[in-house]
């Protein structure tokens, strides 16, 4: 079976070049410039690229380095053809050569194979909550950091709070998109948040609110080996 995570990729890739093609269309108007119309299309742009970023991430932990040192590889490239520095040259050279190897190293590291296990196990116990067989569980991100979710269930309404929050670690907008799901943030800096739903409407209501906590708060995406459930 063709891997989920590498069509979505493919097809938020599309997105990406069309709205490019479009902004660039918006500019080059015979007309005239539309810079409006070009301003909307960065902004659907720019929500894109960072919705390929976490892809990406999930996908391959070393990610953001191999993107790195491709930059820098371009870098180190384009200012040898412009250096008349014989020495500079030399260093740019040897720039070069470090961080290609350091890429051919990354590249040979084999991707960790997904495991549907993991994904059955919280499926599971979300089921098994909703449905009242479990009154509670909790969901931990990184247990060094004690970044975790808990979730209980009283009278048909689920509780879904949060460890104290690291003010310094998540960003503004992370906490602004926080409180358009429905999330509070006490005076003890942990995020609650009180789920109405019933039967099925309220597991998939909790089916989509962790996965925008996932996707898109960098503050609950952890290494692997942090993350596990706790009943």
């Amino acid at each position: 079976m063709e891997n989920q995570l590498a069509i979505l990729i493919a097809r938020y890739q599309e997105e990406k070049t069309r709205l490019q093609v479009l902004t660039k269309e918006c500019l080059e108007d015979f007309e005239g410039p539309d810079y409006l119309l070009a301003h909307y299309h960065q902004k659907a742009l720019f929500k894109v690229e960072h919705t390929l970023r976490i892809l990406n991430r999930l996908e391959d932990s070393l990610y953001d380095e191999k993107q790195r040192n491709l930059r820098l590889i371009s870098f180190y490239e384009k200012d040898i053809e412009k250096s008349d520095s014989e020495l500079y040259k030399k260093y740019l050279t040897e720039q070069l050569v470090k961080y290609k190897k350091r890429q051919e190293e990354l590249n040979s590291v084999p991707k960790p194979i997904d495991s549907q296990n993991d994904n059955q196990i919280l499926e599971n116990t979300l089921s098994q909550l909703v449905s009242k067989k479990i009154r509670k569980f909790k969901i931990v991100f990184n247990k060094s950091e004690n970044v975790v979710l808990s979730l209980t269930t009283k009278k048909g309404i689920i509780k879904i709070s949060s460890s104290a929050i690291k003010r310094e670690i998540i960003h503004k907008s992370e906490l602004e998109l926080l409180e358009k799901l429905g999330f509070t943030l006490t005076n003890r800096s942990r995020l609650v948040l009180f789920l109405n739903h019933q039967g099925i409407d309220q597991l998939t209501a909790l089916r989509f609110l962790l996965a925008r906590i996932v996707f898109d708060i960098s503050y609950f995406r952890h290494p692997t080996d942090e993350n596990f459930i706790e009943l």
